[in-house]
């Protein structure tokens, strides 16, 4: 009998094991499923200044920033693998923001590469007139690491979290906020710099 009970608990672990493995698997990699639900994590409140995970939920952060936003949102973005931040963009493009989207090559041909199995975060924007994506040539040696936005010309966000439900929730992270305008003004010079090399792939 206790060797029956084993038995059972074995099989019990190992297949709670694998769902969430294969749900960390999918949701690394973009896939729909809610990081919330298999990672709970405290609810997080947009304010100025530093932002720390896994303290803080900085995918929630991101989120409502995002909400936020009425007319434009100029982004520089490493790592772009989470789909709730995703359809966040999409859902402020159909109100009207124009969404300008620059991403390092690298990075981008291989989220690409794995977008039959896994989605890709740019699919979703196909056709959509207010989200305009350009992309740094590939090189392995001079990334576009950036992670940062402005929204409206009045909020900034940088730090070293990339948009992906690993950067934003479980790793050592750091997000900040500021509506400083000289830090905003430099944001924008650098971006419009980034945005207009002659050599960028216009993806849309």
């Amino acid at each position: 009998m206790r060797h029956l009970v084993k038995l059972v608990i074995i099989v019990f672990l190992a297949s709670y094991g694998w769902r969430y493995s294969r749900e960390f698997i999918r949701t690394s990699l973009g896939h729909i499923t809610p990081v919330s639900s298999i990672w709970p994590v405290e609810p997080a409140e947009m304010s100025e200044g530093e932002h720390y995970s896994p303290d803080e939920n900085l995918e929630t952060l991101d989120y409502q920033a995002i909400q936020k936003t009425r007319h434009t949102l100029e982004i520089c973005m490493y790592s772009f693998t989470d789909i709730r931040l995703a359809r966040a963009v999409l859902d402020a493009a159909h109100r009207g923001v124009e969404v300008k989207l620059y991403r390092d090559g690298e990075e981008y041909e291989q989220e690409q590469k794995r977008a039959g199995v896994y989605g890709s975060t740019t699919n979703l924007f196909r056709g959509q007139s207010n989200i305009h994506i350009r992309v740094k040539p590939p090189s392995t040696t001079g990334l576009m690491h950036t992670k940062s936005y402005v929204s409206d010309g009045s909020l900034l966000r940088d730090g070293s979290a990339n948009w992906s439900p690993a950067g934003e929730i479980r790793q050592d992270n750091q997000l900040r906020f500021s509506t400083d305008r000289t830090e905003i003004e430099r944001f924008e010079r650098n971006f419009q710099r980034l945005w207009n090399r002659p050599t960028n792939i216009v993806v849309q």
